[in-house]
């Protein structure tokens, strides 16, 4: 399976996905959580694809309406799946180095997929692989 990217096609090399809740054993999600879900997602994505460098596509939060005050904060919630995804490309930021370059993915969507939505696919397309993929030359294999 593949992903377009700016200006390279990758190849997904592994794919994890869970709830994005999984964690939450009571109450609802607010702003806060959210942010530190965000803030920290990628601390649990790299152990499975062990590439540190990654980019993450930043998810809408949607309002929860509970119909009264909710104490710790403005209900919302991430869309339900966190999928994280291995890329590799073969080929390096410099075309006189042989090797391969890799990213990590993180999104956040509706179900568990492929497929996976469209806003998604849509940022992808718009980034520069080689802003963010990390270089890994043949000698260091």
């Amino acid at each position: 399976m593949e992903l377009k990217f700016k200006d390279k096609t990758v190849k997904i090399t592994c794919l994890y996905q869970w709830p994005t809740y999984q964690d939450l054993i009571v109450g609802i999600p607010y702003e806060k959580i959210n942010q530190e879900i965000l803030a920290k997602i990628h601390k649990k994505a790299i152990p499975f694809t062990h590439v540190e460098n990654y980019y993450l596509v930043t998810p809408k939060q949607i309002p929860i309406n509970i119909g009264r005050k909710y104490p710790f904060g403005k209900p919302m919630r991430l869309p339900g799946t966190v999928c994280v995804m291995g890329l590799k490309y073969h080929g390096t930021s410099n075309s006189e180095v042989g090797g391969t370059s890799s990213l990590t993915l993180i999104c956040f969507q509706n179900s568990f997929g492929p497929p996976f939505e469209h806003e998604i696919l849509n940022e992808i397309k718009n980034i520069e692989w080689f802003s963010y993929a990390k270089d890994n030359s043949w000698e260091e294999y």
